[in-house]
């Protein structure tokens, strides 16, 4: 199914743009007013819930307290240097940056990352790439610490003329 969708992806697509030209055609309803109408209540909604967070965030300063900012910077300080200290290590760990699987010892390949390890290696882990063990029977899959890329100019460099 999947290779299907893949495939055919561009003519399902315009498949889909007929059958919404065909409904737009033989609907009953004035289209503007229900589009008016949906963005009104969506916007009411967001605005009341809005106004509802706001006073509960009042409501929680006025009864703050130092212990409280203190609580919040040990949190937020604790989360931060866990997240550094994790980066750290993934940067620099041989356990890490190793080209063969962790369970069985078998060389790995790479693969295709998964859209969340695009954005672990965009945030937190840079240069991670995805892993996958040769050994069938293993089955492991796992990103690791891939060096980037030195990039050349693209330019020639050509020999400058004697002087």
């Amino acid at each position: 199914m999947k290779k299907f969708l893949r495939e055919y992806r561009v003519e399902l697509i315009a498949l889909a743009a007929a059958l919404l030209g065909v409904f737009l055609l033989t609907e009953q309803f004035e289209i503007r007013a229900t589009l008016r109408a949906w963005l009104s209540a969506l916007a009411n909604g967001l605005w009341l819930g809005l106004n509802a967070l706001i006073d509960r965030l009042l409501v929680y300063l006025k009864a703050f307290t130092l212990s409280d900012l203190l609580g919040w910077l040990l949190v937020i300080g604790a989360i931060v240097f866990t997240f550094w200290r994790a980066r750290l290590r993934f940067v620099s760990s041989t356990y890490w940056q190793s080209k063969v699987c962790p369970r069985c010892g078998s060389s790995v390949m790479r693969v295709h990352r998964h859209s969340l390890d695009r954005l672990l290696s965009a945030t937190f882990l840079p240069d991670a790439r995805r892993y996958r063990c040769t050994n069938a029977a293993c089955g492991w899959s796992g990103l690791r610490h891939h060096e980037p890329h030195v990039h050349h100019s693209s330019r020639p460099q050509f020999p400058q003329p004697p002087g």
